[in-house]
């Protein structure tokens, strides 16, 4: 029990099993060897795995990854023993197995840190203006994200709320904050819920776009269908204010909005400084819905688009306003008002509408006024409510120009700015 010796593998091995070791070295004749080589080889073994790890792992699946490491640490594990059995070379594989572990795990924590700050930042970046299914989107595949400012066609919308200052001024701050939260959060869940991103609140108004950050098929379309369900969501809030107001026993004033809609190619991207910046959308084509959600007061309706957004939904319901020369702008646009959607634009009421429309178009342009102003008064009988005002507007217009001695050079077209 006493007979213990040191050996170069063991501090503590039995007489009789270094004596058995001798005797089948002497005959076998095979002498085991560490080479001068090996602790080099060993180093450059697992520095070799380790570098193929993190080279792998940013492009390669984690799973695919961690197979290969197994296979490698296999590979240096047979070669190991078929170095000792075969030819009694001494090669030690778990030091480039540890080493190469090591760096996979590092590499596998450093990349769920990157991918969580990534997440993080897209949540905090988006979640507020986009619905959640595109932030899952956006965390999923991230690389369909480009951040920094890129050339995009949207749809553009402005929404804003008729005479708000009057509003406000009937009202107390809490009042104020309520009715706000209340307009603003369901007209905001029906952007989101088609697809749309709130680009900012303005107070009363909203500004938000589709087909950014990631791609919106048919985003005319879905803008369309957001502006045409908050319309109808404005009716809903009206008669619950309404019904609270008698309540209450105090007077209430129905609530309008205006919308406003183009669609072109704008700059989309995080806008701002290094300190504050927000994913945000500029151009002209942005101050053009701007300038037509303006113009719905004038026009006296509630949803106005440009030419182009009405070429991305022609089946929708459309009445053509004019040609308009926006305040500041050169070019003109054709407006179009939006009376209803598909449903409407095939039924004979709306048929009915659009013909006498577009004979009142017509006589406006031959310089019939007095016929343009009777055929305004007729179609404003039967125009749905929310394009009626329209016809109002046109017979306030046909009277003036009735009156006016107009020249030649006289083309059809409104400009905003002259009244």
């Amino acid at each position: 029990m006493s007979d213990v010796v040191a050996t170069p593998l063991n501090p503590s091995t039995p007489g009789v099993e270094a004596h058995a070791e001798l005797l089948e070295q002497i005959l076998s004749g095979v002498t085991l060897v560490r080479p001068d080589w090996a602790a080099g080889a060993e180093l450059l073994a697992g520095a070799a795995l380790s570098l193929a790890l993190v080279l792998a792992l940013p492009f390669i699946p984690i799973y695919w990854t961690m197979l290969f490491g197994l296979l490698a640490d296999c590979l240096v594990g047979y070669l190991s023993w078929n170095a000792f059995s075969q030819h009694g070379i001494l090669f030690n594989p778990i030091a480039p197995s540890l080493s190469s572990s090591i760096v996979f795990l590092a590499g596998v924590g450093q990349l769920y840190n990157y991918q969580r700050r990534q997440t993080g930042e897209i949540r905090s970046a988006f979640g507020r203006y986009v619905s959640p299914a595109v932030v899952a989107r956006l965390v999923k595949h991230p690389e369909q994200l480009h951040l920094g400012g890129q050339q995009r066609v949207l749809t553009i919308m402005f929404c804003d709320i008729r005479s708000f200052t009057t509003l406000s001024e009937s009202s107390t701050a809490v009042e104020l904050s309520t009715f706000l939260n209340e307009f603003l959060s369901p007209m905001t869940d029906i952007i989101l819920r088609e697809g749309g991103t709130v680009d900012k609140y303005m107070g009363d108004s909203i500004m938000a776009f589709w087909n950014a950050p990631l791609d919106v098929p048919a985003h005319g379309i879905h803008a369309l269908h957001s502006a045409l369900e908050m319309r109808t969501a404005l009716f809903r809030l009206n008669a619950e204010w309404q019904e609270r107001a008698l309540k209450a026993g105090r007077a209430f004033q129905e609530v309008k909005f205006g919308i406003g809609l183009n669609t072109g190619e704008c700059s989309v991207g995080n806008m701002g400084s290094a300190q504050r910046f927000a994913y945000s959308a500029v151009g002209d084509e942005v101050n053009i819905a701007s300038r037509l959600e303006g113009a719905t007061k004038q026009f006296g309706v509630d949803i106005i688009a440009s030419a182009a957004t009405r070429d991305e939904a022609p089946g929708f319901a459309w009445l053509k306003i004019n040609h308009v020369k926006l305040k500041n702008k050169t070019r003109r646009v054709a407006v179009y008002a939006l009376a209803g959607g598909q449903e409407y634009s095939s039924s004979e009421e709306f048929e009915h509408l659009y013909t006498l429309h577009e004979d009142i178009l017509r006589a406006y342009r031959e310089r019939k006024f007095v016929t343009a102003k009777l055929m305004a008064a007729d179609a404003a009988h039967f125009a749905p409510s929310e394009v009626r005002g329209l016809y109002n507007y046109y017979q306030e217009r046909f009277t003036q120009l009735a009156e006016q001695k107009l020249p030649d050079s006289w083309t059809p077209m409104i400009a905003l700015d002259e009244k």
